[in-house]
């Protein structure tokens, strides 16, 4: 899979000076990893121009040199009618990793079928793997090599935990992503949308993230799975990195939808809901969910018990806590007499002192950002709950003591803290500031218990 995500020589199809056009997008991104990384080759095959974006075109393959270049990738963002020719011609030329950014082989579905077939004959035998069609392809940030239809290569960065996505949905990879980067603390390591997954499919890239050391956390949205015991067999014997799958085709009309979309069949979903439990799989119901607990398991892996504690600003939010704990089975345990009396500090006399904890007694005598630290502080001493939730409201009126939290989160790196905010002006301000503490930020406040309720399912397996 290397020659997909770290190619060294790459010939690009379907190149324009168009700036409306995917094609022009592509090799700006192409450009991008070539200026920003040594030793690499970028060729363009061009049926009539001599250069583009200052690149020299080439009318094919064997014009490129008189000795033989092995091409690791070519990405061919041609129009339909042409995919197949310069399929042919690609295999011709030995070239090992085919990228098809172009849509469907054929607007006729069954001549796209026998595309496809013909397809997997040219290359059986060779070492000539195929992406897509209908795919955009690789975004690996550390290398600034990006191959989407947008121009657009440094929106995404790697940091310190990661989490590499693999999708059938161009919008997944280059657009949920972006929007989810910039309120949570993971990184990304690698993305791939495959597309149709003519040859490659999400078990050939589940291998290469195992094998990544940027990866923490893998996320994949899937249509179907194509070769199920291989998927199987992969989350079987992984012991190490969470996967969270997000699903779709669950419903009747939703399998209509995405033989629509891939050409793909659903399958039985009741089937990796029985996996999930088995082999601690994280299903999750849509992208807000996948990024929000994906923020959670980049910082915290697993958990070591369902004891929770809860620090909230608002006694609403104390009530609500309670529910959602009953309802996934979370233990809210009760506080001890040696942390009752460090709290006890803080509050006034008459304040009631339990958990979930209800702070704007103690805001109002010692202001938000002391309050926060002293009762965070004397949860953390006592060592009773292994999750703890801070709920506050984003404004100077609830504010934390973020250099405080930043210390939190080294000295106690196995104590899951997650942050809640009921709103605010400050909620952008306040979420950057998470970011940098490498606290996640979940405000489905549901959400974190049911997260917290399958990380205990799942801790056996991690």
């Amino acid at each position: 899979m290397d020659r997909f995500f770290h190619p060294k020589k790459i010939v690009l199809f379907g190149a324009s000076s168009n700036p409306r056009k995917g094609g022009h997008h592509v090799l700006k991104n192409i450009k991008h990893y070539v200026q920003n990384n040594e030793n690499i080759e970028f060729y363009i095959i061009h049926p009539s121009a001599d250069i583009i974006e200052g690149v020299q075109c080439f009318r094919n393959i064997a014009d490129i040199t008189s000795e033989k270049i092995i091409f690791d990738l070519a990405i061919i963002v041609v129009p339909i009618n042409a995919v197949m020719d310069t399929v042919r011609q690609c295999v011709k030329h030995d070239v090992s990793g085919i990228l098809i950014e172009s849509g469907q082989l054929d607007n006729d579905p069954y001549k796209a079928l026998e595309n496809g077939a013909e397809i997997i004959s040219l290359i059986k035998g060779k070492n000539i793997r195929i992406v897509g069609p209908n795919s955009i392809g690789f975004n690996v940030p550390s290398l600034k090599y990006c191959t989407p239809l947008n121009y657009n290569p440094s929106y995404l960065e790697t940091r310190e935990r990661n989490v590499s996505f693999c999708g059938q949905s161009g919008l997944f990879v280059a657009g949920f992503i972006e929007q989810f980067m910039i309120t949570q603390p993971f990184g990304i390591s690698c993305s791939a949308a495959i597309g149709n997954k003519l040859d490659v499919n999400e078990c050939d890239i589940l291998e290469y993230y195992f094998n990544d050391p940027k990866t923490h956390v893998i996320g994949l949205y899937l249509e179907d799975i194509r070769d199920a015991p291989r998927f199987l067999s992969l989350i079987k014997k992984n012991k190490q990195k969470p996967i969270v799958l997000l699903k779709s085709g669950k419903s009747e009309q939703g399998k209509k939808a995405i033989g629509s979309h891939t050409g793909s069949l659903a399958g039985n979903y009741s089937l990796i809901e029985g996996l999930s439990k088995q082999f601690g799989l994280y299903l999750v119901d849509s992208y807000q969910e996948m990024f929000d607990l994906i923020a959670i398991l980049c910082q915290y892996p697993k958990i070591n018990s369902k004891k929770v504690g809860i620090i909230s600003i608002s006694g609403s939010g104390c009530v609500m806590s309670a529910d959602f704990a009953a309802k996934y089975h979370i233990e809210l345990t009760t506080l001890s007499p040696s942390l009752l009396a460090k709290l006890k500090n803080y509050f006034p006399p008459w304040a009631p002192i339990s958990n979930p904890l209800d702070t704007w007694p103690s805001i109002e005598r010692v202001g938000s950002t002391k309050s926060f630290q002293k009762l965070l502080n004397a949860y953390l001493e006592e060592e009773i709950y292994d999750a703890i939730i801070l709920m506050t409201i984003a404004t100077d009126l609830g504010a934390y003591d973020w250099g405080y939290l930043k210390t939190v989160r080294k000295n106690y790196p196995n104590i899951v803290i997650i942050l809640h905010y009921f709103g605010g002006e400050k909620m952008n301000e306040y979420t950057q500031k998470a970011i940098k503490t490498r606290l996640p930020v979940v405000n489905n406040m549901q959400f974190i218990f049911r997260a917290l309720s399958m990380m205990w399912q799942n801790h056996r397996f991690f």
